[in-house]
Formats: C-alpha cells, structure tokens, sequence
C-alpha cells in the first residue's frame, strides 16, 4: 500500500475542493483537487471533479485526460462525464470523438436532460436550429440536478437565438431588396 503524503483524507480533500469552488477560486480548487487525485489515484469522482475543473479553466487537453481516466472507473458522475467530455470535444471540431464520448447517453430514458442536450448540441452542429432549441430547452426544463449545466445551455440558447435573428434579419432585407428590383 502506498504511504499517503498528505494529512487529509479523502472527505477532508473532498469538503476543501467543494469550499475553493464554493468561493469560486478555480486555481485553489485545481491544486487541490490534482493533490487529492495525486493521494487517491484511482479515485473516479476526483477524476471526473479535476477534469471539470480543468474545463472551466480552458485547459481542455488535460480536461479530457482525466475526464477519460474518469469514465474508465464506473464512477457516480458517469453521466455528467461523458456529456462533459463530449462537448469538450463537439467544441474542438472533433464531432466522432464527441459521438463516441456521448453514446453511453444513449441509456438513459428519451426525455433525460444528457439526451436532449446531447441530441440539441448535435441539432446545432447540422445546422438545425429549431431542433437545437426544442431539445436543449426541454433539457432545461428537466434538469434541476446540474445548474451549471444549464447555465452553459442557456449561453447556447443565446448564441442561437442571436443566430435566428441575425439570420430573419438578413432574410428581411435581401426580401426588400427582391421587392426593390422587382418594382425597379
């Protein structure tokens, strides 16, 4: 058994990370929660808490490392790691990786919130907007478990209502412009 180099133990590095975050101190809570995954190696909800940490502070190479690492132990957070990974890797363009990290959201029930955000995320990606924000609004609606999730869901919702109006926009005005020419 390896001797543990640090004081804390496993609840005590749990509450200490949870306190940093709580603060909203990232860096603090990203050396403590890499210390604690450095104690408890094996340890998947440190994993998958280091590797969320990791995303929120744009570090995305090491935020799929160890979300990866996460997922390989059946840990808890086995759901929210997956989506998390995925989308990290959606947003880097690397649309099989992100497939792949999301088809264990396939389990779950039609109507689960990982479902529909997955299923509206990848809306997005074809260009289906209608779709995107049917699927991630009902996600919205059915997920009181993951707030932070939602609130990056609301941020897409935004970007793709931003997107519909410029798009009505510039459809209204090349319409004018037909009418224009037609009148001419």
């Amino acid at each position: 058994m390896k001797k543990r180099s640090s004081q804390l133990d496993h609840d005590e590095y749990e509450h200490l990370i949870n306190h940093y975050l709580i603060r909203d101190d990232w860096h603090a809570a990203y050396q403590c929660s890499l210390e604690a995954n450095n104690e408890f190696t094996d340890d998947g909800e440190f994993q998958y808490q280091h590797g969320s940490i990791c995303a929120y502070l744009k570090k995305f190479e090491d935020a799929i490392k160890w979300l990866s690492m996460s997922l390989e132990t059946g840990l808890d957070s086995f759901y929210p790691a997956s989506f998390q990974l995925g989308l990290i890797y959606l947003t880097s363009g690397r649309m099989e990786e992100a497939k792949s990290a999301w088809s264990a959201l396939y389990e779950l029930d039609n109507n689960h919130y990982f479902g529909l955000f997955r299923d509206g995320m990848l809306g997005l990606v074809e260009n289906n907007f209608e779709l995107a924000l049917n699927k991630i609004e009902s996600g919205i609606k059915v997920n009181s478990d993951f707030p932070s999730i939602n609130n990056d869901m609301e941020i897409v919702l935004t970007q793709i209502n931003g997107a519909l109006d410029s798009n009505k926009h510039v459809e209204k005005h090349y319409d004018s412009v037909k009418a224009e020419i037609k009148n001419g």
